[in-house]
């Protein structure tokens, strides 16, 4: 916003006085005086200065405008686009009837173009004034001899020529940018050697299969040894194992029994092999996968000095029925090893996922009503409690309520049995309150089950009702509200487990639908917390009011402002505490490609520098080696070091501080070939070294070393810990050889010292002397009792949606109390502190003291700082607390630990708690429990079956130098600088930071035009559209996201960024904008077999229905959806209208299919008993490469939609990298 001076009268006399320049001085050099008689106005970028002799005469009107640093609010810089073939986009920020360059800001909106050659491919792809400084980010585009795109070209900055406009001999340019701006990255290579852009080499054939893909960087360049390789061939005789199942049926359910059949026969088998970036010879850094004739993957092979298999076994009806890890050796799979090692699911006639058994948990069982919803599940815990938990849905397929029923003994195919018979599947919305087991719903409960204990949470959509006193006002932040909140959540409630109390959530809208009002009474904590947000036209965040309320306490109320560039890329946020002054908690400063470069905290009392490789890649946090006026510096290797690594791989860090110990410290990262730690050796010396790390085939760790301070005593061989199994993955006993007192506290030795639950959960640990932990249906600890000591107990409190409450911890005297009010934490009713962005703040009487953070590539908080002496600058004794981690997160010890105030340990290892209470020392997660001693979870994790090769116990698959581990639920996003990518398994949409929070809304419309090209309408019908709005194209959104730096989005955007991610990602591949760079492991370079066959599996095919290939992949919710993946870089889909055609025959397909007419019809299959009339719609999802797509394509994929649309089959887009 511009700060701007205006006198203002009603005569209009004089023309308007127009500036661009920087600063403007009146009068100016040369002249006595400034008289303004009329109308006049001054603009300019950093100052205007009005000296002696400036006259603004009476019924004059003078404006003063200054816009500071934000390059959006800079008078628009006009375009010129060459006279080539190109499509211009165009993408509005601010609301306008017409676009007039003569008035309008650079933030107002962004352009982008692409150039095409005669043969409609693009050549250049330009994002206009993307870089910080408004000048253009190209890059280029070249095809090799045969037409194909062997090269994709990393985008560089030019600041010559006229916006917008094509440019020449961009390939040398480009080689010429990158190697003045990294050069480091091609130390030997000069002119048009420089491989600034990743490149395939395709085997001789037309197939045009990739055999090697190679990155930018000299380190990468094709031929050099580390590129991706890819191979393909068939199985030879006793390579493979084959596995089948004999099913057996009763009481509608498919009972599998596991057969070995010997092998499969030579040739039998599609064999697609991968070699990552470190292969060198042999077999080790190499993943094979064994495909049969129906696409399915029947065995995973891995190496490390030999074979580690995981197999994949399917019943008669395709469904994936066992899944045998590597840590099974006998060829016929004992009792045992099924029991504690292998995944097991059993079907029932309507081919649903009925039981399943993971390893080292009993059986959980699911119960599905007519619409194939599952409404009742039960684990093997419930199971001896006799307790089922249930979720009713309303019409639309949204959840209604959910709850528990106790005390119900049937079994799961009795309870199957009772949904079957129901006559209603959904219930309906009440005008008047209903009490079900003392719990006012304001919904029916007339479908099954029709009887319960106790409700958990309910949903509430489309209006206002039983809101606990809570209301959406009028106006928020000047924002009108609007009252049609049709098929939008309106109002939630979620129980405190264990009480009576609940928590009611309601959120307001604009007239566009989006959130701007939050408002969450805490009838438990005696709280209540409001967030008011102000959006602009695009749907960024400009300002939020938080306001905190507690009952006996004055309210606290926040402010916070956000100040963006001409791209959307965040400048600046400030925050304001009561009546405190305005704290400016982060300003920060991109390089030419969008990075972000530095980053001012506190008003500038730490200058945050970041540097990435050409990859993209970070590679320092300040400077190590001068820590000058920084308190912290954190560097990072990958392909250097004594160690190098070209996969991903951290092949090193260090460190120095200003504290109290300024020694610069640092780690040699070592692997195995599955990419598991095996030591971390120090620079300088050994004291922390960490080595002779082994795992099983299971990824279980087996030995560790680590050295450490020990009170006087040498460093060496604090912990020499050998870890011991059974005869699954769980832990029964820790033997330590080093020093018991120190490090891991060896405190038994017993033959089993960890005892589990039904669940998996750790029930009990000797050498803690915990004796018993008792957990909710969550599977969280509710309480943890150690020395079988009433008296001596930590109890946690939950919400129904896993919200920690409260801690509550007895150790002999009165109990000491936690609260969790969001981001407000209370012990014993006294507030600790508030989180902000880039840490927390502390309450100081009637005002607050700011305390920042230093964290480093994997979230650890590193080193905290505050302005004690409130002089504006910090130095080495203003160090709080500085944490220097092992890998797997257990801290050094014997320098800079000393700690000044409160110890904070809320947000510590990868910003998750650390709970020391009564010596517990145990992290928690919010699906889980991690000993960072042990470097292991506690419990198994809840996506276990994503990750069937590895233990359901092990941390970030057993790189923590590399990775943050996924909490089993919880998207994870890489960062590198500002750059974040969503990881949803194998599929990933990268943008900056920036772009990400402010173009959570912006792209709304987009998004829905392009996923849901049929919308519901209240009345049940439906609206069609018969165009796609393409998202604008942003060069700047590059994807060279490292795959293995991870971190949260939510700690780095700021302001409600959990919530825009998940309602910006959630759900669905995001368009997100054009990607250029084609990383290396993207499906889109596999054959196309594989490539359709991965994509399904990415969109959540189910392998039931491959033998009906290609028609259906999935039902959910009665949907029957094909799903397509198209190369739009084809070339049979370059011309004519071959590309509509194809989709046409999909189309044409799905549009045929009718239940019972397709697939092996004889008694008793599942294609006989599926009906036509099960399925309540059709649907086709069609996967395509970010980014690619010429306007002739598109234009051909918009008229299959329609076409589609007229046989009422719903098309879905999906970007996929």
């Amino acid at each position: 916003m511009g700060r701007v001076l205006s006198i203002l009268s009603a005569i209009l006399m004089a023309p308007c006085v127009f500036s661009q320049t920087n600063s403007i001085t009146k009068p100016e050099q040369g002249q006595s005086t400034y008289i303004v008689t009329g109308s006049a106005t001054l603009e300019a970028i950093e100052s205007i200065t009005l000296g002696p002799g400036t006259h603004i005469q009476s019924g004059s009107t003078f404006v003063a405008r200054v816009y500071g640093n934000s390059t959006a609010a800079h008078p628009y810089q006009s375009i010129t686009l060459s006279n080539e073939n190109y499509i211009f986009t165009r993408s509005f920020q601010k609301g306008m009837s017409s676009f007039n360059a003569g008035t309008a800001k650079e933030g107002d909106v962004m352009e982008s173009v692409v150039y095409y050659d005669g043969l409609g491919r693009p050549m250049q792809r330009i994002g206009i004034k993307s870089a910080p400084d408004k000048e253009d980010l190209v890059t280029h585009v070249g095809y090799d001899a045969y037409g194909r795109q062997d090269r994709d070209w990393l985008p560089y900055y030019v600041s010559s020529g006229s916006l917008g406009s094509y440019r020449g001999d961009v390939s040398s340019a480009t080689q010429g940018y990158y190697k003045s701006n990294y050069g480091a990255d091609f130390p030997s290579l000069t002119g048009t050697n420089v491989n600034a852009y990743s490149q395939r080499e395709y085997e001789p054939s037309p197939l045009n299969r990739v055999l090697k893909q190679a990155a930018p960087g000299e380190a990468w360049k094709l031929g050099g040894g580390h590129e991706v390789e890819f191979g393909h061939g068939s199985n030879t005789a006793n390579e493979v194992r084959r596995f089948s199942v004999t099913l057996s049926f009763a009481n509608d359910t498919y009972t599998p029994t596991l057969a070995n059949n010997g092998y499969y026969t030579a040739g039998e088998l599609y064999k697609n092999i991968v070699r990552d970036e470190n292969h060198t010879t042999g077999t080790d850094h190499t993943t094979e996968e064994f495909v049969d004739k129906q696409g399915r993957v029947v065995l995973k092979r891995t190496h490390n000095g030999g074979d580690h298999d995981t197999y994949y076994v399917y019943d008669d009806y395709g469904n994936l029925t066992y899944v045998i890890p590597p840590k099974v050796t006998t060829d016929n799979v004992s009792a045992t090893e099924l029991n504690e090692l292998c995944y097991q699911y059993v079907y029932d006639h309507r081919n649903r996922l009925v039981e399943k058994k993971l390893p080292g948990k009993g059986r959980e069982y699911i119960v599905y009503n007519k619409l194939d919803q599952p409404i009742m599940t039960q684990d093997s815990k419930q199971d001896g409690a006799n307790e089922w938990l249930f979720t009713q849905y309303d019409a639309f397929g949204r959840v209604a309520y959910t709850g528990i029923d106790t005390g119900n003994s049937s079994s799961r195919t009795s309870l199957q049995t009772s949904a079957n018979g129901a006559a209603n599947q959904y219930v309906a919305r009440t005008a008047s309150a209903n009490s079900y087991a003392g719990t006012t719903v304001y919904y029916t409960k007339n479908a099954y089950p029709t009887s319960f204990d106790q409700v958990y949470t309910i949903n509430y959509y489309d209006t206002y009702v039983d809101t606990d006193g809570l209301s959406v006002p009028g106006t928020v932040l000047g924002q009108a509200t609007t009252n049609n909140v049709q098929g939008l959540p309106t109002v939630a409630k979620v129980r405190v487990l264990g009480t009576s109390d609940w928590i009611t959530t309601i959120t307001g809208y604009d007239g566009k639908g989006r959130a701007i009002y939050t408002a969450s009474k805490n009838n438990y904590l005696n709280t209540t917390d409001i967030v008011e947000t102000e959006l602009d036209f695009g749907g960024k965040v400009v300002q939020t009011k938080t306001t905190h309320q507690r009952t006996g306490n004055a309210d606290i109320v926040s402010t916070d402002l956000f100040e963006y560039d001409h791209q959307g890329r965040l400048q600046w946020q400030k925050q304001a505490i009561g009546g405190q002054a305005q704290v400016t908690l982060v300003e920060n400063t991109y390089d030419d490609l969008g990075q972000l470069e530095k980053k001012k905290v506190g008003g500038g009392l730490q200058t945050v520098d970041y540097t990435y490789n050409v990859r993209g890649w970070l590679r320092a946090i300040n400077n190590t080696s001068s820590l000058g006026s920084d308190l912290w510096a954190f560097g990072i290797n990958y392909n250097e070091g004594a160690n190098p690594q070209y996969n991903g791989n951290v092949s090193g860090t260090s460190w120095r501080s200003s504290n109290t110990d300024t020694s610069l410290r640092s780690y040699t990262y070592f692997y195995d070939p599955l990419n598991r730690l095996t030591a971390a050796t120090g620079g300088a010396g050994s004291d922390y070294d960490v080595s002779g790390i082994t795992y099983d085939k299971n990824g279980n760790i087996m030995t560790l070393t680590r050295n450490g301070w020990q009170n006087g005593s040498p460093y060496t061989d604090m912990d020499v810990l050998d870890y011991d199994y059974g005869s699954g993955n769980q832990l029964t006993k820790v033997r330590d050889d080093g020093n018991d007192s120190y490090g891991f506290k060896d405190g038994a030795d017993q033959a089993i010292e960890f005892t589990y639950d039904p669940n998996g959960n750790l029930q009990s640990d000797a050498n803690k002397g915990v004796t018993n932990i008792t957990y909710n249906h969550f599977d969280l600890p509710t309480e943890i009792t150690l020395d079988n000591n009433p008296n001596k107990k930590v109890n946690y409190v939950y919400a129904a949606d896993r919200t920690k409450l409260r801690k509550i911890v007895v150790d002999g005297g009165p109990p000491a109390t936690t609260d969790y009010a969001g981001n407000y934490i209370y012990e014993n009713g006294s507030l600790q502190f508030m989180s902000h962005k880039m840490g927390y703040a502390v309450p100081d009487g009637n005002s607050w003291d700011y305390v920042y953070q230093y964290k480093d590539n994997l979230g650890n908080v590193r080193l905290t700082y505050s302005d004690m002496d409130n002089d504006g600058s910090v130095d080495g004794s203003e160090i709080m607390h500085e944490r220097n981690p092992y890998p797997f997160g257990m801290l050094h010890k014997g320098y800079n630990e000393g700690i000044q105030g409160q110890e904070n340990n809320y947000m510590e290892f990868q910003g998750q708690e650390l709970d020391k209470s009564l010596g517990l020392e145990w992290n928690h997660f919010r699906y889980r429990t991690y000993d960072r001693a042990l470097g292991k979870f506690l419990q198994i994790d809840p996506l276990a079956t994503t990750y069937v090769y590895n233990s359901t116990y092990s941390f970030a698959e057993n790189n923590p130098t590399s990775a943050i581990d996924l909490e089993g639920k919880e998207k994870s996003f890489e960062l590198d600088g500002n750059r974040a990518t969503l990881v949803s398994g194998p599929v990933k949409n990268s943008m900056t930071l920036q772009e990400a929070a402010s173009e959570r809304s912006k792209q709304v419309a987009q998004r829905d035009a392009l996923l849901n090209m049929i919308t519901p309408k209240a009345d049940g019908t439906q609206s069609r559209q018969a165009t796609i709005q393409l998202p604008s194209t942003h060069i700047s959104r590059v994807a060279l996201a490292h795959p293995q730096s991870g971190y949260r989005l939510a700690e780095t955007v700021g302001v409600a960024a959990r919530e825009a991610a998940t309602d910006f990602f959630g759900g669905a591949i995001i368009a997100g904008g054009l990607n250029f760079f084609r990383r290396a492991g993207s499906v889109w370079n596999l054959n196309r077999f594989a490539r359709g066959r991965t994509i399904e599996n990415m969109l959540g095919a189910n392998t039931r229905w491959a033998r009906n290939f290609p028609v259906i992949d999935k039902i959910e919710d009665g949907v029957a959806t094909s799903i397509k993946s198209v190369d739009l870089t084809a070339k049979s889909y370059q011309s004519g209208n071959n590309l509509f055609n194809t989709l046409k025959g999909y189309v044409d397909k799905l549009d045929n299919f009718s239940g019972a007419a397709w697939g092996n019809k004889a008694k008793g299959t599942f294609a006989d008993i599926q009906e036509g009339r099960d399925f309540t719609s059709k649907a086709l999802e069609l996967a395509v490469e970010s980014g690619q797509g010429s306007a002739e394509q598109w234009e051909q994929i918009t008229n299959i939609v329609n076409y589609a649309l007229e046989k009422e089959i719903n098309v879905s887009i999906r970007f996929i990298d």
